[in-house]
């Protein structure tokens, strides 16, 4: 019965909702490069909500996978069904932080230490949510299996750097990383998660040898996602060698993309001034809120696109702080 309704569901006594759901399977499946909004709004017409339309998409995907298993080609989803699904459907918002919110420097601090202070929250759970959060948005973006240079400071930019390469890695990336700087300089929170990932034995240098940054910044591919996490919302005035020639190198290199974590390293968050050597970034991943320096027309060839991470602190403290509270 079952295959004589695969093979002629529309003659079968079905109701409307289902006839409607297997139309845009049968469509998702054999022509998922032409689905578009308004198969889901046909979707939606009968009753059927996002969520299902997702259970939907993801089943198809599934036996997409299967086929291809049966034909032998390799165990890939079906990329045409994965595109069009994330065309129709954007990444999970519950990572996103609250982007309608504009910080300074000093209301960011206050967040981070009132998360600690008030809701028992610690900068190693903070920076872990971050790192991930901002892994996630890299890999919703990029997909699986890219590469990616990731340059990190010692402080806990870097942390959140080293954060975001334990996770790339383990969702399948090739990942390297440089740590300008030296093990005596790193914070805590940096230090603890920079042994992590020298644990896992990720490709790691730290340094602060110019030639051994040359070479560094010299084998960036342009296949390669380069993400900065040198500098943070903390940095004002104008970037020190060797990091100054490290973000100059990088600007000018071939490469994928340039990422920035939380602010391009050399870039005032607060007055959106760069300094003489400012990271380029094509895409800015901010933290909690946007900068007030964002805003700025100084800041705009600077941070790209700019899409703002949670890091976990609660929503009504993260408001408080912005009306002026606490």
């Amino acid at each position: 019965m079952v295959c004589a309704l695969a093979k002629d569901y529309r003659q079968a006594d079905l109701a409307a909702p289902d006839v409607q759901m297997l139309v845009y399977v049968e469509k998702l499946t054999k022509t998922p490069a032409i689905v578009g909004q308004a198969d889901v709004d046909d979707l939606r017409s009968v009753g059927f909500t996002n969520a299902a339309i997702l259970d939907i998409c993801q089943v198809a995907a599934y036996y997409a996978f299967v086929n291809r298993l049966a034909d032998g080609l390799g165990v890939e989803l079906e990329p045409a069904v994965i595109q069009a699904t994330s065309d129709l459907f954007p990444p999970d918002r519950s990572i996103l932080g609250q982007d309608s919110i504009v910080l300074s420097r000093e209301q960011v601090r206050l967040v981070d230490t009132l998360a600690v202070q008030k809701f028992g929250l610690s900068g190693l759970v903070l920076m872990e949510n971050a790192g991930r959060n901002a892994a996630v948005l890299l890999s919703d973006r990029y997909g699986r299996h890219e590469k990616a240079a990731i340059l990190c400071g010692t402080g806990n930019n870097g942390g959140d750097g080293c954060v975001i390469a334990r996770h790339l890695h383990n969702g399948g990336w090739d990942v390297r990383l440089l740590v300008i700087g030296e093990l005596s300089t790193m914070t805590s929170d940096m230090l603890t998660n920079y042994r992590i990932v020298e644990a896992m034995g990720l490709q790691i240098i730290v340094t602060t040898h110019v030639d051994h940054l040359r070479s560094w910044t010299n084998s960036i591919l342009s296949d390669e996602i380069v993400v900065d996490a040198m500098l943070g919302t903390g940095f004002r005035g104008q970037v020190r060698r060797p990091m100054a020639e490290v973000i100059e190198a990088v600007n000018s290199a071939p490469k994928q993309a340039m990422i920035a974590v939380d602010v391009p390293s050399g870039l005032d968050c607060d007055t959106g001034v760069p300094s003489q050597n400012t990271i380029r970034a094509d895409l800015t991943i901010s933290f909690v809120a946007i900068k007030r320096g964002f805003l700025t027309d100084s800041a705009t060839p600077f941070i790209g696109e700019v899409v703002v991470a949670e890091i976990g602190v609660p929503r009504e403290l993260i408001r408080s702080i912005a009306e002026g509270g606490a």
